[in-house]
């Protein structure tokens, strides 16, 4: 494949990204996903906040207000003999007596999972360039296509979540990161709001697929 065919193709799949990201996944029509004017303050939240963790701990304490709303972690403890304790999140179960709960708790964690618009991870991205060794012999036209390349990438992702492996990366990375860096930094921070998201989207489900 040419650089020009892998520019083409990079591009096609963020366009197609960014349509499954807006729509967001639904089952049966039940779950309303967000309007852009919502997206755009999620992303002003979630970048304000900064710190995912920080995060998740607001959605937390947000959900626990919810009145008709219970949300219990199952998780499966392991204690290795020769290393520390090993606590691994398998789901959540949600208990329901006010359905208008529920519909805010999925919104809350819509929100939660908003990725950066394209445009700002690529200029995350370009800052970056600026602070570690690029790679020899590399032009302006690779490095754009390899900017593409990993913003098809990160879009799939949390806004504060991205920028936080950006600065990670930046943080530790010498020459310029294969997308692993990024990974290492991002997937195992998105699992409990995938995991709220499966969850309730379950319980919506079903309560839809009772009352009809």
């Amino acid at each position: 494949m040419t650089l020009k065919s892998l520019s083409s193709a990079i591009t096609t799949g963020q366009k197609a990204t960014r349509s499954i990201d807006q729509t967001l996944p639904t089952k049966n029509g039940v779950l309303t996903p967000l309007s852009g004017e919502q997206q755009q303050r999620a992303v002003a939240r979630l970048v304000e906040v900064g710190n995912p963790a920080e995060v998740d701990r607001n959605l937390v304490t947000s959900l626990d207000s919810l009145p008709g709303l219970k949300i219990t972690s199952v998780e499966r403890t392991r204690f290795p003999r020769d290393a520390d304790v090993q606590i691994t999140l398998l789901r959540y179960d949600v208990h329901v007596t006010d359905e208008a709960s529920l519909d805010r708790a999925l919104n809350a964690v819509q929100a939660s999972l908003t990725p950066l618009p394209d445009k700002q991870i690529g200029e995350q991205l370009t800052m970056l360039a600026t602070l570690v060794v690029k790679p020899a012999g590399e032009t302006a036209k690779d490095q754009a296509i390899r900017i593409k390349s990993l913003t098809a990438q990160l879009i799939k992702y949390p806004a504060d979540i991205v920028l936080y492996a950006v600065q990670k990366v930046g943080e530790s990375c010498t020459f310029w990161p294969a997308y692993a860096e990024f990974h290492k930094h991002i997937e195992w921070r998105v699992e409990k709001r995938r995991k709220l998201m499966e969850a309730l989207t379950a319980k919506k489900v079903a309560l839809t697929a009772s009352s009809q």
